[in-house]
This record gives C-alpha cells, sequence and structure tokens, in this order.
C-alpha cells in the first residue's frame, strides 16, 4: 500500500509543477507588456525632441541640432559596450566623411561614467557631440531597449532609420540620403 501511496504523491506533485509552470507561461506571455516598443518599429515616425548636456555643459537640442543639416545620425551607445566600442572609429569616419556634406553626429550615453566617456573619446579621438542622457529619458522616448542602437533622423524630425545592433549599412545608407537629396533639389 505504501507503494501506491508513494506513486500517488508523486503524480500530484508532478502535475502540481506542470500547472504552475503553465500559469506562470500564460501570466508571462500575456499578462506582461514591455515598457516601450523595440526601436525597429520607429522608422518613419516623427522623432521626439529632447534636449541634453554635452561633456563640456553646453546643451545640445534635437531640434537646433537639426537646423542647417540634411541629416543627424544619433547613436545609443555605452563605453562599457564591446559593439559600441567597435563601431566608434567608423562613426568617426562617417562624421569627418559627411560634415560638410550636411550630416550631424550626435552620440548618447545613459549608464557610462562621464570619465569612461572621455577616454573613450581620447582613445577613438571622437570629434562628434556626447550628451548624457541622466535620466534615460532620451533613450526611452526612441525607445531603446540596447546598445547600440543607431537613428537616422531627417530635416523634417522624421526617424529615415532605426537599427538595433552594429550597423554595416549606414554609409550606403548615407550616401542613397544625401545623392537622392541632391537630386531632388534640382
Amino acid at each position: 500500500m505504501d507503494f501506491l501511496k508513494d506513486k500517488f504523491v508523486k503524480r500530484v506533485l508532478l502535475y502540481a509543477f506542470l500547472v504552475c509552470f503553465v500559469l506562470l507561461h500564460i501570466y508571462v506571455k500575456l499578462w506582461t507588456k514591455p515598457f516601450f516598443e523595440s526601436a525597429g518599429n520607429l522608422a518613419g515616425q516623427i522623432a521626439t525632441p529632447f534636449e541634453g548636456a554635452t561633456l563640456d555643459n553646453n546643451k545640445a537640442q534635437l531640434a537646433s541640432v537639426l537646423k542647417g543639416h540634411k541629416l543627424v545620425i544619433l547613436d545609443f551607445w555605452e563605453s562599457w559596450c564591446g559593439p559600441c566600442r567597435l563601431e566608434m572609429p567608423e562613426f568617426q569616419n562617417l562624421y569627418s566623411a559627411y560634415t560638410e556634406r550636411g550630416v550631424e553626429m550626435i552620440g548618447v550615453y545613459n549608464s557610462s561614467s562621464d570619465e569612461s566617456v572621455k577616454q573613450s573619446i581620447k582613445e577613438y579621438s571622437l570629434t562628434f557631440p556626447m550628451i548624457h542622457d541622466n535620466d534615460g529619458t532620451i533613450s526611452k522616448s526612441f525607445r531603446v531597449e540596447a546598445v547600440p542602437t543607431t537613428f537616422v533622423i531627417g530635416p523634417d524630425l522624421k526617424i529615415l532609420r532605426s537599427h538595433q545592433g552594429m550597423d554595416g549599412g549606414l554609409r550606403t545608407f548615407i550616401e542613397a540620403q544625401l545623392n537622392s537629396r541632391v537630386h531632388k533639389t534640382r
């Protein structure tokens, strides 16, 4: 009899475990919602204007940065992020190559210390402005879930491209945008 009793208890415990597992799965899938959508869903939408302080304590506003520029590249990164650090030399090359053609670039960081960002600036000879998103407001407004995340914004505040992860096609996209804008103005 004890054998049947033990077998019965084991089955009850197994079924109880399975029911708990299924209920937990249902809860996670149906009732938990992310705080914001992925950055990949923002292309075509209007960018949220923001204001932030650069490392040299100057104010930078997206709207004023866009004045006089054809495109703004907005890169969300952190100094501790390996892929972000791998992209920095290419971002500096893009900035150097396209600044005279009306492209501006802004780096936005949140959790990195100002000192570690200054060290990265020195290490990679970065010359584009960096904004410290102290409270995460800018990151939340652009729905940034992970770094690196890059946006290309047109002069009308329209997000032309958003990409999470390393962006190998950014140079081609920028070149195509600049060429299409030249043809539109003729």
